[in-house]
């Protein structure tokens, strides 16, 4: 959130030590497409920026959410330097290049950060710090939701009720095509991760992962950012004493019903600034996440990166 994240662990530090974390590597290349005609190209084995001056840019801090199943639209957040504000964007490709990046219709006037669709992409869900008339939730980090109406227009953005939400804070919610969802919530005194279902346009089955998935820890939290469609394969973002440096992104892998002890991503997405907001193309090709680590180009200011799947996670994706 997940700006999947960026933005709102950031700002969860600041209140209840949270972070932020984007993305930011040294590369010569800072576009992707490989042809007139794809987005992104499979010879970069290492992370490169992702459309530099337009998507990633020197002034502001940038954070992936969202892909479409055809790679040509990506939905992402920006935040000013300050973190005073934050707003959700979106670019389309096409003729071999990114649109200028402009603002979803729904976002600007208020702090949000991370987007995710529905199963049938009727229906957006972000996290926002704007003021809900709901008393029994939280005055701060909740998550909402809007729906397309059939005009097309964006309906009004409304809170989710209980139990996504909570007298807590709620961010980073993450969801499948099958409707399997994650999100991160501190209504236990630390943040960790709540799966949920949604079906029929309703949130059931909100339970908090038991110590026995093995992605839970006692340490500073986690904060989902994907789950792919087969539902055993989860990423997620988290500062432990076994990573390189503030959050690291780490991967778990569900075998039969039970999740596996989680994996610290290798070296080539991990550094010791921060990492998170990770996911996978729907065509499993592409590896994108978010990183603060100084480059040529910037210092101190986080970007969106991406890369061809690299070889040690091809066999940890596999269904």
């Amino acid at each position: 959130m997940s700006f999947n994240q960026s933005v709102i662990k950031f700002n969860l530090k600041i209140g209840v030590k949270l972070r932020y974390s984007l993305v930011i590597i040294f590369i010569y290349s800072c576009v992707g497409p490989s042809t007139t005609n794809d987005p992104f190209n499979l010879t970069y084995k290492k992370p490169v920026l992702l459309d530099f001056g337009n998507i990633s840019t020197k002034k502001f801090h940038e954070s992936i959410n969202h892909i479409s199943s055809d790679n040509n639209t990506i939905y992402f957040t920006r935040s000013a330097k300050s973190f005073k504000t934050s707003t959700i964007y979106f670019s389309q490709f096409s003729k071999g290049e990114w649109s200028v990046s402009r603002v979803i219709p729904f976002s600007g006037a208020y702090y949000d950060a991370d987007l995710q669709f529905s199963p049938n992409e009727k229906q957006v869900f972000f996290t926002s710090k704007r003021k809900s008339t709901n008393p029994e939730l939280s005055s701060e980090w909740n998550i909402w939701s809007v729906s397309l109406d059939q005009n097309n227009q964006w309906t009004q953005p409304e809170v989710l009720p209980f139990p996504i939400n909570s007298a807590s804070q709620e961010c980073c919610l993450t969801m499948n095509k099958k409707g399997v969802a994650y999100f991160s919530s501190n209504r236990d005194g630390s943040w960790d991760i709540y799966e949920a279902i949604f079906s029929n346009g309703q949130f059931s089955n909100v339970k908090k992962l038991d110590a026995m998935a093995m992605i839970n820890s006692e340490e500073e939290g986690e904060w989902p950012s994907y789950i792919n469609d087969s539902g055993n394969v989860l990423l997620f973002s988290s500062i432990r004493s076994d990573g390189r440096g503030g959050d690291d992104i780490y991967l778990s892998r569900k075998d039969a019903s039970n999740w596996t002890v989680s994996i610290l991503l290798d070296s080539i997405v991990n550094s010791t600034k921060y990492e998170d907001s990770a996911l996978i193309s729907f065509d499993q090709k592409f590896f994108f996440f978010s990183s603060s680590r100084d480059t040529e180009f910037t210092t101190g200011i986080s970007n969106i990166y991406y890369l061809a799947i690299p070889d040690f996670l091809k066999n940890e994706i596999k269904d």
